[in-house]
Formats: structure tokens, C-alpha cells, sequence
């Protein structure tokens, strides 16, 4: 090879290791300048319909939205003609426990973990439950969620508990079976007020987005017990809660945790259910797509070939199961598949593990989090679980110890 060649070669082989330094480089702003761009769009929305306007066109049509949402027979209730069965699978004491939950509600009664607490008007979002301390509205990515207050810590978890809005579904239930509008009215109240006390981006409830996910999903399940209500199944309402629902769904598409963890599943599973329901709208139905192939690999990663969560903590291992078992029940064809067995082992885990007395061992982490909750005895917050486990997979085993079918698994 002649001097020229040599030189040509040295100048290739120059330019591509400065393409290889530079790339990782490059391809990082350009994902911080996309990822800083959607924020904008997220922070501003409050002000107008534009993020809706860039996704679906700039003519809205809400009743659309409206139709396709009460029209998708997701849930048994959601269905015409299976009130009876529901009610009769049910016995009275546990409807007028929930009913009375429902009731304390209205009144602004509640239980977060071991405080309870009644406000005496509206319900402070931002409030701590730690004395007269109080979250800011400011910037949620810009927020300490490890304040101090009269030299103790304040614990960000009872404001979140709060803020997943898992009791509204108590609402939809009662009205589900009394028909009674009080509870409709209650719920669209909430709705409304939270919209106007928490813009997007703002304040420490947009903070984690665990937490957006569940909220989310609250909203959706307890939406759909409302769709006979006059209050909530219009153009008008539904043109509100159809924009908080895909603001809270847009967060968790382009921001939702990367990392192995149950956050990640929670995030991503309120983004698939959102996107499941819609996924009649072209830019949905790319969602939905993306998540679903997301979902499936998080089974393969956060199980362990024997079914046990990868964080091997009793509590966590029931948690991430919830998802993952609304997964399936989304998608019946994964039940025999590779994912649907591991899935079946989680069960199967949990069956080896249970007490005499119904219990389970406290092994690892404890966390009491719960995806959908309508059960008032905590002693049983298992069995709503494994009731679905028995529907899913058939496993009478399963039937044999709870006995009883509780509310969220019809």
C-alpha cells in the first residue's frame, strides 16, 4: 500500500473512532432535548386541549372518546345483565360494608395506614398528615420529598396513599348498587378538584410515577361503574376525565422507569390499560403495541423460574402478581404461554406459603400496596388475589382456601 493509502486508511480509521466517541454523546441530548420537549408539553397542558390536539387532531370529538370507553366490556360490571349475578355471588354484609365506606367518603372520612382523619370541607391533597405540614405546588421534579417538620420526619408515603385515590372505586360500588347519584356527584367533585389542585408537573403528587399509575388505574376501574349515571356518562364531565386520564397515561409512556423493578411493572401496566381501552385511536394503538412487548419482558426478568418475584418479599411478590394477573386478564392468550406459566408458579407460591390461619409469613420488604382494593379486612387482602388466580388458571386449590369471592375478583 502506497503513502496515500496509508493515509487515506489513517483518516478513515480516525473518523470513525470520533463517530464512536461522539455518538453515546449525541444520542443522549438529542433523548434529553425529546425527553425535556414532552415535559413542556405535559407542564403546559393545563392551560389548553394542544397535547390532545398533537395526538388525536385538532378536532377533538370526546363523545368518540366517551363511546369507545363505556362501550369496552372490560370488566364483568362493566357488562349489561351481570349486575344479578354480581350481587348474588355477594353477601349483604359485605355490600353494606362498602356501602357505609362509600357513605364516610362523602363525609370526608378517612383512613390513611394507622391515622384517621376528617376534613372539614374539600379534601387537602397536599395535606401531610403530619401536623398543620403542607406539600408546596411548585415543580415536582424540583420538590424534597424528605422534609422535615418540628425537627421530625414527614413521611411522603401518607400524602401518596391519599393521592391514589384506591377508595373511589368504594363510590362506584355503591352506586353500582343503589344507583343512588350522591355517589356519582361525590365522585365527579373529587375528579374536578383534584384536576384543578394538581396541574400537570406540579406539586407532589406528580412526583412518582408509581403512584400516577395507580391513580390511573382507580380512576379507570371506578369509571366504569358509573356508566348508567347521568352525572358522569356526558360529553361534558367525560371531556375532563378523558384529559387527566391521557395526561396521566402520555407521563407514564415517555417517562416511566427503566430500571428492573416493581415500579417499573406499575408504570407500565397503567399505560397499557389506558392504552388497551383506547386502542382504537391509531397513536394508542402504538402504545399499546410498545407496552405489551415491555410487559412480557418484565415477567421473564422479575420472575424466577420457580415463580418467586425477583425481590423475594412476600408483599411484593402479591404486588407485582396483581399487575401481572390484569395482565393476563386483558389478554387470555398468554395463560398457556411461557409468561402464563411463570405466572401460575407466582400463585402457586403463594399457595405453599399460606398459614393455617390465612396468613402469610412476612418475608422480605412489607408493603401494603394494593392495585385495586375493595376489601375492608385487611386479614384478607390476599384473597380478592387469589380468587382471580382460581378464575385465571382454574386451580381449585386456590378456591379451596379462600372460600369466599370477594368484590374486585368478580
Amino acid at each position: 500500500m502506497n503513502y496515500q493509502g496509508i493515509l487515506k486508511s489513517m483518516k478513515k480509521i480516525s473518523y470513525f473512532k470520533i463517530i464512536n466517541y461522539y455518538t453515546p454523546i449525541l444520542e443522549k441530548k438529542i433523548k434529553s432535548l425529546f425527553f425535556n420537549k414532552n415535559k413542556a408539553y405535559l407542564r403546559n397542558s393545563s392551560q389548553s386541549d394542544e397535547i390532545l390536539k398533537r395526538n388525536f387532531g385538532k378536532n377533538l370529538d370526546y363523545d368518540e372518546f366517551r363511546r369507545v370507553f363505556f362501550d369496552k366490556k372490560i370488566f364483568s360490571y362493566s357488562r349489561s345483565g351481570e349486575k344479578s349475578k354480581i350481587v348474588e355471588a355477594l353477601n349483604q354484609g359485605h355490600i353494606n360494608s362498602n356501602i357505609k365506606f362509600a357513605n364516610q367518603i362523602i363525609s370526608r372520612e378517612f383512613i390513611i395506614f394507622e391515622k384517621k382523619y376528617k376534613f372539614k370541607k374539600k379534601i387537602d391533597w397536599h395535606h401531610s398528615f403530619f401536623g398543620d405540614f403542607r406539600w408546596n405546588l411548585e415543580r415536582s421534579d424540583k420538590m424534597n420529598i424528605k422534609p422535615t417538620y418540628k425537627n421530625h420526619n414527614v413521611d411522603v408515603k401518607y400524602v401518596w396513599e391519599l393521592n391514589r385515590h384506591q377508595f373511589l372505586p368504594y363510590l362506584g360500588f355503591a352506586y353500582f348498587i343503589t344507583k343512588d347519584e350522591k355517589y356519582a356527584i361525590e365522585f365527579k367533585n373529587i375528579i374536578l378538584d383534584w384536576i384543578e389542585k394538581n396541574p400537570p408537573l406540579y406539586g407532589i403528587n406528580w412526583f412518582s410515577g408509581l403512584e400516577i399509575s395507580l391513580r390511573l388505574i382507580s380512576w379507570i376501574f371506578t369509571l366504569y361503574f358509573f356508566k348508567e349515571s347521568k352525572e358522569i356518562n356526558n360529553k361534558h364531565f367525560f371531556s375532563k376525565i378523558f384529559k387527566i386520564l391521557f395526561e396521566h397515561a402520555y407521563y407514564l409512556r415517555y417517562f416511566h422507569t427503566k430500571r428492573t423493578l416493581n415500579h417499573t411493572i406499575g408504570e407500565l401496566f397503567g399505560i397499557y390499560l389506558f392504552s388497551k381501552i383506547f386502542e382504537e385511536f391509531t397513536i394508542i394503538k402504538k402504545w399499546e403495541k410498545k407496552i405489551f412487548k415491555k410487559l412480557k419482558k418484565q415477567i421473564i426478568l422479575q420472575i424466577r423460574p420457580d415463580g418467586i418475584d425477583m425481590e423475594q418479599s412476600v408483599n411484593y411478590h402479591k404486588f407485582v402478581l396483581e399487575f401481572f394477573s390484569l395482565f393476563v386478564f386483558l389478554n387470555p392468550k398468554l395463560i398457556n404461554s411461557s409468561e402464563g406459566i411463570l405466572i401460575e408458579k407466582m400463585f402457586d407460591y403463594l399457595l405453599y406459603s399460606i398459614k393455617p390461619n390465612s396468613h402469610f409469613p412476612l418475608v422480605g420488604d412489607l408493603d401494603d400496596g394494593n392495585v385495586l382494593f375493595l376489601a375492608n379486612l385487611k386479614d384478607y387482602r390476599f384473597f380478592d388475589l387469589l380468587n382471580v388466580g382460581c378464575i385465571l388458571f382454574r386451580k381449585k386449590e386456590l378456591k379451596f382456601i379462600t372460600k369466599k369471592i370477594s368484590p374486585v375478583s368478580i
